[in-house]
Protein backbone atom coordinates (compact mmCIF):
# COMPACT_ATOMS: atom_id res chain seq x y z
CA UNK A 1 0.00 0.00 0.00
CA UNK A 2 1.11 3.48 -0.79
CA UNK A 3 1.50 5.80 2.10
CA UNK A 4 -0.85 8.80 2.01
CA UNK A 5 0.87 11.99 1.00
CA UNK A 6 0.71 14.69 3.66
CA UNK A 7 -0.59 18.01 2.37
CA UNK A 8 1.21 21.18 3.40
CA UNK A 9 -1.68 22.56 5.41
CA UNK A 10 0.30 25.61 6.60
CA UNK A 11 1.07 26.77 3.04
CA UNK A 12 -2.56 26.35 2.02
CA UNK A 13 -3.80 28.42 4.94
CA UNK A 14 -1.22 31.11 4.13
CA UNK A 15 -2.44 31.29 0.51
CA UNK A 16 -6.06 31.58 1.66
CA UNK A 17 -5.13 34.31 4.14
CA UNK A 18 -3.28 36.31 1.47
CA UNK A 19 -6.23 35.92 -0.91
CA UNK A 20 -8.61 37.31 1.69
CA UNK A 21 -6.30 40.28 2.31
CA UNK A 22 -6.03 41.08 -1.41
CA UNK A 23 -9.78 40.83 -1.88
CA UNK A 24 -10.40 43.10 1.09
CA UNK A 25 -7.91 45.67 -0.19
CA UNK A 26 -9.56 45.63 -3.64
CA UNK A 27 -13.01 46.16 -2.14
CA UNK A 28 -11.77 49.04 0.03
CA UNK A 29 -10.17 50.63 -3.01
CA UNK A 30 -13.42 50.40 -4.96
CA UNK A 31 -15.44 51.91 -2.12
CA UNK A 32 -12.90 54.71 -1.74
CA UNK A 33 -12.98 55.45 -5.48
CA UNK A 34 -16.78 55.54 -5.50
CA UNK A 35 -16.82 57.86 -2.48
CA UNK A 36 -14.30 60.17 -4.13
CA UNK A 37 -16.22 60.37 -7.39
CA UNK A 38 -19.43 61.04 -5.50
CA UNK A 39 -17.74 63.78 -3.49
CA UNK A 40 -16.30 65.42 -6.61
CA UNK A 41 -19.64 65.36 -8.42
CA UNK A 42 -21.18 67.52 -5.68
CA UNK A 43 -18.51 70.23 -5.88
CA UNK A 44 -18.95 73.33 -8.04
CA UNK A 45 -16.28 73.25 -10.77
CA UNK A 46 -15.28 76.74 -11.86
CA UNK A 47 -12.28 77.66 -14.01
CA UNK A 48 -10.93 80.96 -15.31
CA UNK A 49 -8.44 81.89 -18.00
CA UNK A 50 -5.91 83.26 -18.51
CA UNK A 51 -4.16 82.76 -15.13
CA UNK A 52 -2.20 86.03 -15.52
CA UNK A 53 -2.60 89.27 -17.47
CA UNK A 54 -0.07 92.06 -18.04
CA UNK A 55 -1.33 95.55 -18.86
CA UNK A 56 0.18 99.01 -19.37
CA UNK A 57 -1.73 102.06 -18.12
CA UNK A 58 -1.29 105.84 -17.88
CA UNK A 59 -2.11 108.09 -14.92
CA UNK A 60 -5.57 109.64 -15.26
CA UNK A 61 -6.74 107.11 -17.88
CA UNK A 62 -9.64 104.68 -18.06
CA UNK A 63 -8.60 101.45 -19.76
CA UNK A 64 -10.75 98.64 -21.15
CA UNK A 65 -8.40 97.15 -23.75
CA UNK A 66 -4.87 97.20 -25.15
CA UNK A 67 -2.92 95.66 -28.02
CA UNK A 68 -3.67 92.17 -26.67
CA UNK A 69 -7.41 92.85 -26.86
CA UNK A 70 -10.10 93.74 -24.37
CA UNK A 71 -9.72 93.32 -20.63
CA UNK A 72 -11.60 90.01 -20.51
CA UNK A 73 -11.64 87.03 -18.14
CA UNK A 74 -13.13 83.76 -19.37
CA UNK A 75 -15.09 81.90 -16.68
CA UNK A 76 -16.11 78.28 -17.35
CA UNK A 77 -18.48 75.93 -15.54
CA UNK A 78 -17.02 72.43 -15.85
CA UNK A 79 -19.52 70.90 -13.47
CA UNK A 80 -22.91 69.26 -14.00
CA UNK A 81 -25.03 71.95 -12.33
CA UNK A 82 -25.49 75.67 -12.90
CA UNK A 83 -24.26 78.13 -10.28
CA UNK A 84 -23.90 81.84 -9.57
CA UNK A 85 -20.54 83.55 -9.18
CA UNK A 86 -19.37 87.01 -8.12
CA UNK A 87 -16.40 89.04 -9.42
CA UNK A 88 -14.04 90.93 -7.10
CA UNK A 89 -10.52 92.45 -7.08
CA UNK A 90 -8.08 92.09 -4.18
CA UNK A 91 -4.52 93.27 -3.44
CA UNK A 92 -1.80 90.81 -4.38
CA UNK A 93 1.52 90.61 -2.53
CA UNK A 94 3.82 88.04 -0.94
CA UNK A 95 4.26 87.34 2.77
CA UNK A 96 7.51 85.35 2.73
CA UNK A 97 10.68 84.91 0.70
CA UNK A 98 9.57 81.50 -0.58
CA UNK A 99 6.55 83.11 -2.29
CA UNK A 100 4.32 80.33 -0.98
CA UNK A 101 1.80 82.48 0.91
CA UNK A 102 0.19 85.26 -1.15
CA UNK A 103 -1.60 88.02 0.75
CA UNK A 104 -4.98 89.30 -0.47
CA UNK A 105 -5.67 91.71 2.39
CA UNK A 106 -3.03 94.31 3.23
CA UNK A 107 -2.66 97.32 0.95
CA UNK A 108 0.82 98.56 0.01
CA UNK A 109 2.08 101.19 -2.42
CA UNK A 110 2.32 98.41 -5.03
CA UNK A 111 -1.21 96.96 -4.58
CA UNK A 112 -3.38 100.04 -5.28
CA UNK A 113 -4.46 98.43 -8.54
CA UNK A 114 -7.21 96.48 -6.76
CA UNK A 115 -8.95 99.82 -6.02
CA UNK A 116 -8.83 100.85 -9.67
CA UNK A 117 -10.51 97.70 -11.07
CA UNK A 118 -14.28 97.68 -11.51
CA UNK A 119 -16.76 95.38 -13.26
CA UNK A 120 -19.72 96.51 -15.38
CA UNK A 121 -21.51 93.48 -13.97
CA UNK A 122 -20.47 91.67 -10.81
CA UNK A 123 -22.87 88.71 -10.56
CA UNK A 124 -23.40 86.03 -13.19
CA UNK A 125 -25.27 82.74 -13.54
CA UNK A 126 -23.41 80.05 -15.45
CA UNK A 127 -25.03 76.89 -16.79
CA UNK A 128 -23.23 73.54 -16.88
CA UNK A 129 -20.56 73.47 -19.58
CA UNK A 130 -21.00 77.19 -20.35
CA UNK A 131 -18.25 79.83 -20.70
CA UNK A 132 -18.78 83.56 -20.28
CA UNK A 133 -16.51 86.53 -21.01
CA UNK A 134 -16.33 88.90 -18.03
CA UNK A 135 -14.99 92.40 -18.83
CA UNK A 136 -13.24 94.62 -16.31
CA UNK A 137 -12.25 98.28 -16.33
CA UNK A 138 -9.11 99.94 -14.91
CA UNK A 139 -9.51 103.59 -13.87
CA UNK A 140 -6.13 105.08 -12.93
CA UNK A 141 -5.92 108.19 -10.69
CA UNK A 142 -4.01 111.19 -12.05
CA UNK A 143 -1.47 111.47 -9.21
CA UNK A 144 -0.19 107.88 -9.39
CA UNK A 145 3.61 107.49 -9.64
CA UNK A 146 5.14 105.27 -12.28
CA UNK A 147 6.00 101.67 -11.49
CA UNK A 148 4.42 98.29 -10.94
CA UNK A 149 0.95 97.60 -9.53
CA UNK A 150 -0.46 94.17 -8.68
CA UNK A 151 -3.89 92.71 -7.97
CA UNK A 152 -5.81 89.46 -8.30
CA UNK A 153 -9.31 89.15 -9.78
CA UNK A 154 -11.46 86.42 -8.23
CA UNK A 155 -14.52 84.64 -9.59
CA UNK A 156 -16.17 83.31 -6.41
CA UNK A 157 -18.94 80.75 -6.03
CA UNK A 158 -20.21 78.39 -3.34
CA UNK A 159 -20.78 74.65 -3.53
CA UNK A 160 -21.40 71.59 -1.39
CA UNK A 161 -18.54 69.51 -0.07
CA UNK A 162 -18.60 66.21 1.80
CA UNK A 163 -16.74 66.30 5.12
CA UNK A 164 -14.79 63.41 6.66
CA UNK A 165 -17.72 62.55 8.96
CA UNK A 166 -20.11 62.31 6.02
CA UNK A 167 -21.85 65.64 6.57
CA UNK A 168 -22.33 68.15 3.75
CA UNK A 169 -20.75 71.57 4.24
CA UNK A 170 -20.75 74.73 2.16
CA UNK A 171 -17.40 75.63 0.55
CA UNK A 172 -16.23 78.73 -1.31
CA UNK A 173 -14.39 78.27 -4.62
CA UNK A 174 -12.59 81.30 -6.04
CA UNK A 175 -9.97 80.84 -8.76
CA UNK A 176 -8.05 84.01 -9.50
CA UNK A 177 -6.23 85.80 -12.31
CA UNK A 178 -3.14 87.83 -11.31
CA UNK A 179 -2.96 91.25 -12.98
CA UNK A 180 0.47 92.86 -13.51
CA UNK A 181 0.09 96.56 -14.35
CA UNK A 182 2.88 98.90 -15.45
CA UNK A 183 2.07 102.59 -14.82
CA UNK A 184 3.91 104.95 -17.16
CA UNK A 185 6.32 107.41 -15.59
CA UNK A 186 9.60 107.07 -13.74
CA UNK A 187 10.49 103.40 -13.33
CA UNK A 188 13.51 101.78 -11.70
CA UNK A 189 14.64 98.26 -12.51
CA UNK A 190 17.09 97.45 -9.72
CA UNK A 191 18.00 94.28 -7.89
CA UNK A 192 20.83 92.24 -6.47
CA UNK A 193 21.76 88.73 -5.39
CA UNK A 194 21.85 88.70 -1.61
CA UNK A 195 23.13 85.14 -1.21
CA UNK A 196 23.91 81.91 -3.07
CA UNK A 197 24.32 78.76 -0.99
CA UNK A 198 25.22 75.12 -1.62
CA UNK A 199 25.59 73.06 1.56
CA UNK A 200 28.72 70.89 1.59
CA UNK A 201 27.02 68.06 3.49
CA UNK A 202 23.49 67.04 2.46
CA UNK A 203 22.19 63.83 4.08
CA UNK A 204 19.15 62.31 2.32
CA UNK A 205 15.92 61.85 4.24
CA UNK A 206 13.55 59.12 3.10
CA UNK A 207 9.84 59.16 3.93
CA UNK A 208 7.34 56.76 2.33
CA UNK A 209 10.03 55.64 -0.12
CA UNK A 210 10.79 59.18 -1.37
CA UNK A 211 13.83 61.33 -0.67
CA UNK A 212 12.47 64.39 1.15
CA UNK A 213 15.88 66.06 1.26
CA UNK A 214 17.45 65.72 -2.21
CA UNK A 215 20.65 67.47 -3.26
CA UNK A 216 19.76 71.15 -3.61
CA UNK A 217 20.96 74.75 -3.82
CA UNK A 218 19.36 78.03 -2.73
CA UNK A 219 19.71 81.72 -3.57
CA UNK A 220 18.09 84.95 -2.41
CA UNK A 221 17.39 87.82 -4.82
CA UNK A 222 16.22 91.27 -3.73
CA UNK A 223 14.19 93.68 -5.88
CA UNK A 224 15.05 97.24 -4.81
CA UNK A 225 13.37 98.91 -7.80
CA UNK A 226 9.72 99.82 -8.39
CA UNK A 227 8.86 97.30 -11.11
CA UNK A 228 8.95 93.50 -11.18
CA UNK A 229 11.55 91.46 -13.04
CA UNK A 230 12.14 87.78 -13.76
CA UNK A 231 15.01 85.52 -12.70
CA UNK A 232 16.20 82.20 -14.12
CA UNK A 233 18.39 79.76 -12.23
CA UNK A 234 20.15 76.46 -12.92
CA UNK A 235 22.14 73.81 -11.06
CA UNK A 236 24.70 71.49 -12.67
CA UNK A 237 25.92 68.37 -10.82
CA UNK A 238 29.17 66.72 -11.96
CA UNK A 239 31.18 63.72 -10.84
CA UNK A 240 34.40 64.54 -8.99
CA UNK A 241 36.15 61.57 -10.60
CA UNK A 242 35.39 62.16 -14.29
CA UNK A 243 33.98 65.74 -14.30
CA UNK A 244 31.09 64.27 -16.29
CA UNK A 245 27.75 66.03 -15.92
CA UNK A 246 25.33 63.70 -14.13
CA UNK A 247 22.37 66.05 -13.64
CA UNK A 248 21.15 69.51 -14.62
CA UNK A 249 18.14 71.31 -13.16
CA UNK A 250 16.71 74.45 -14.77
CA UNK A 251 14.03 76.73 -13.37
CA UNK A 252 11.37 78.56 -15.29
CA UNK A 253 11.33 82.35 -15.29
CA UNK A 254 10.13 83.42 -11.85
CA UNK A 255 8.98 86.93 -10.90
CA UNK A 256 10.40 89.06 -8.08
CA UNK A 257 8.00 91.81 -6.98
CA UNK A 258 9.33 95.28 -6.07
CA UNK A 259 10.18 95.80 -2.42
CA UNK A 260 10.58 92.05 -1.77
CA UNK A 261 13.24 89.33 -1.68
CA UNK A 262 12.62 85.91 -3.21
CA UNK A 263 14.30 82.62 -2.46
CA UNK A 264 15.16 80.37 -5.39
CA UNK A 265 15.58 76.65 -4.67
CA UNK A 266 16.63 73.92 -7.08
CA UNK A 267 16.63 70.20 -6.23
CA UNK A 268 17.97 67.08 -7.92
CA UNK A 269 14.98 64.91 -7.01
CA UNK A 270 16.59 61.64 -8.21
CA UNK A 271 19.83 62.19 -6.34
CA UNK A 272 21.31 58.96 -4.91
CA UNK A 273 21.65 58.28 -1.20
CA UNK A 274 25.45 58.38 -1.30
CA UNK A 275 28.03 60.18 -3.41
CA UNK A 276 30.47 63.09 -3.76
CA UNK A 277 29.77 65.74 -6.42
CA UNK A 278 30.85 69.10 -7.75
CA UNK A 279 27.77 71.34 -7.79
CA UNK A 280 27.54 74.63 -9.71
CA UNK A 281 24.70 77.10 -9.27
CA UNK A 282 23.90 79.91 -11.74
CA UNK A 283 21.50 82.86 -11.62
CA UNK A 284 20.57 85.37 -14.32
CA UNK A 285 19.34 88.64 -12.79
CA UNK A 286 18.67 91.73 -14.92
CA UNK A 287 20.92 90.44 -17.69
CA UNK A 288 23.85 89.54 -15.42
CA UNK A 289 24.93 85.99 -14.60
CA UNK A 290 26.06 84.99 -11.10
CA UNK A 291 27.66 81.63 -10.29
CA UNK A 292 28.94 79.70 -7.29
CA UNK A 293 30.12 76.13 -6.76
CA UNK A 294 30.92 73.72 -3.96
CA UNK A 295 31.94 70.14 -3.25
CA UNK A 296 28.91 68.26 -1.86
CA UNK A 297 28.97 65.02 0.12
CA UNK A 298 25.72 63.06 0.05
CA UNK A 299 25.47 60.30 2.65
CA UNK A 300 22.78 59.07 5.00
CA UNK A 301 23.09 59.81 8.72
CA UNK A 302 21.96 56.25 9.39
CA UNK A 303 24.85 54.94 7.29
CA UNK A 304 27.28 57.19 9.16
CA UNK A 305 25.95 55.89 12.47
CA UNK A 306 26.32 52.26 11.31
CA UNK A 307 29.90 52.85 10.14
CA UNK A 308 30.74 54.61 13.42
CA UNK A 309 29.32 51.71 15.46
CA UNK A 310 31.28 49.22 13.36
CA UNK A 311 34.51 51.17 13.88
CA UNK A 312 33.90 51.33 17.63
CA UNK A 313 33.26 47.58 17.75
CA UNK A 314 36.42 46.90 15.72
CA UNK A 315 38.53 49.09 18.05
CA UNK A 316 37.04 47.48 21.16
CA UNK A 317 37.61 44.03 19.68
CA UNK A 318 41.24 44.80 18.89
CA UNK A 319 41.85 46.16 22.39
CA UNK A 320 40.32 43.07 24.00
CA UNK A 321 42.23 40.79 21.65
CA UNK A 322 45.64 42.32 22.44
CA UNK A 323 44.91 42.35 26.18
CA UNK A 324 44.02 38.66 26.14
CA UNK A 325 47.06 37.86 24.05
CA UNK A 326 49.38 39.78 26.36
CA UNK A 327 47.87 38.15 29.44
CA UNK A 328 48.18 34.67 27.93
CA UNK A 329 51.84 35.15 27.01
CA UNK A 330 52.71 36.18 30.60
CA UNK A 331 51.14 33.03 32.04
CA UNK A 332 53.18 30.87 29.70
CA UNK A 333 56.55 32.50 30.48
CA UNK A 334 56.50 32.11 34.28
CA UNK A 335 56.47 28.32 34.53
CA UNK A 336 59.17 28.00 31.85
CA UNK A 337 61.54 30.21 33.88
CA UNK A 338 61.03 28.09 36.99
CA UNK A 339 61.84 24.93 35.07
CA UNK A 340 65.03 26.46 33.80
CA UNK A 341 66.13 27.37 37.34
CA UNK A 342 65.49 23.88 38.62
CA UNK A 343 67.50 22.31 35.83
CA UNK A 344 70.40 24.61 36.58
CA UNK A 345 70.46 23.67 40.30
CA UNK A 346 70.47 20.05 39.44
CA UNK A 347 73.60 20.49 37.38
Amino acid sequence: MKKPVKRPVGIGLLIVFLGVLLAGAWCCNQVSAQATSKKDSNEATIRISPPTRRIAVDPGSTCTKDQQGGYIIKVTNRGKDSFMFTMSAKPYSMKDTKYESPSYDGQTSYTQLSRWITFPKQEYTLAAGETVDVPFVVTVPEDVPGGGQYAVIFASTTGSKKAADGSIIEAIYQPGMIVFARVSGETREEGKVESMKIEGFQPPKYEAGANENPLSSTALVKNSGNIDFTVTSSMVVSSIFSSEEVAKVNSEKLTVFPGTSRQFSLSWKDSPSIGIYNVKQSLTVLGKEYTTSNLVVVVSLVLIAIVAICLVLIVVGLVVFFKLRRGGSKKVKRPSQKLRLKSHDDL
